[in-house]
Parts: C-alpha cells; sequence; structure tokens
C-alpha cells in the first residue's frame, strides 16, 4: 500500500468516526435524550421544562439541607431532599465536608449578609430524579462576589437569579 492510500484511508476514517461522534451525542440540557429527533425544537423545550418544573414541586415538599462554604468561598448551598431520596445526603454531606470549610446540615442557609440567591440549578440534566439546588452569595470583607458576576455566574448555571428574599426575581436563565 502507498503512503498516500493509507493517508487518505486513515483521513476518511477519522472523519467518519467524528461524524457518528456528532451524530450520537446529546446535548447536555436535553434531559429526554431526544432533541435529536426529527420533532420541534419548542415542544421538547416545553416538555423537558414541563419535567424540571414537575421535579421542583415534588422536592419542595422535601427536607431543606444547607452545604455551608461562607467561611472560605462566601457561599452557601441549600438542597431540598424528599424522604424517598435520603441515601443521597451522605454524598452530599461527605462532598460539602471534603471542602475547606464545608459544613453539612439540616436547615437553610442564613439570610445574614446574603447578597443574592441562584435558585433551580439543575445538578446533573441528564437525570430525571437530579437534584435541584440554590446558591447564596454573601458579602463580607474578602467576599469575591458582586451583583454583576453573581448574575452572570447564574446566568451560566441556567439559574433564576435573586437579589434578596423581598425583591423578586431579577434574572431567570431557566
Amino acid at each position: 500500500m502507498k503512503p498516500l492510500q493509507y493517508f487518505s484511508g486513515l483521513f476518511l476514517a477519522m472523519i467518519f468516526s467524528l461524524t457518528i461522534q456528532a451524530e450520537s451525542s446529546v446535548n447536555i440540557h436535553d434531559i429526554l435524550k431526544d432533541d435529536h429527533l426529527n420533532s420541534e425544537h419548542q415542544h421538547h423545550e416545553k416538555e423537558e421544562h414541563e419535567i424540571l418544573e414537575k421535579r421542583i414541586s415534588i422536592l419542595e415538599k422535601g427536607e431543606t439541607y444547607a452545604c455551608n462554604l461562607q467561611q472560605k468561598n462566601f457561599q452557601c448551598r441549600e438542597y431540598s431532599i424528599i424522604t424517598e431520596e435520603r441515601s443521597k445526603l451522605i454524598d452530599l454531606a461527605a462532598r460539602c465536608e471534603s471542602m475547606s470549610g464545608g459544613s453539612f446540615s439540616k436547615g437553610y442557609c442564613p439570610k445574614k449578609d446574603r447578597l443574592s440567591q441562584c435558585q433551580k440549578i439543575v445538578l446533573n440534566n441528564h437525570d430525571v430524579n437530579t437534584l435541584i439546588y440554590t446558591n447564596n452569595y454573601y458579602t463580607g470583607k474578602n467576599s469575591p462576589w458582586s451583583m454583576p458576576l453573581v448574575q452572570r455566574i447564574c446566568v451560566d448555571l441556567d439559574g433564576q437569579l435573586v437579589k434578596n428574599q423581598n425583591q423578586g426575581v431579577i434574572q431567570d436563565g431557566i
């Protein structure tokens, strides 16, 4: 076999492989893993939004747990856990407490010095039973958080930004 034929064949095989991979990849926001099917995109978005809203309403009935990272990161995360999914608490607590200054407990994050919240953050878009959590961001002497930065991060996380408890939603990423 001539070198040119060999490299031509190798090149075609590589292109074919990349084409197969591109066709089989799934969008991270495709909860139903069906965006690749021939139907209307708006229908899929609506369907996936309804699944997330249903999941949120289920989780609202759960107990709230907090991963407090204020000491080092000026953040605190809130998770609502339903009785049927209490097994997730072990992993959540271990992850939280493995971070510098992290403490995990039942209850809500502190309101004192809270700058804003990013609500309805989906942990895993491929799992219909995923955790949906809230990030709380705090002010302080060495806090890195500003409203423009938190707003950008919340949009990147597809969350819903709330400035303060009483001021309502100011940016919806969902």
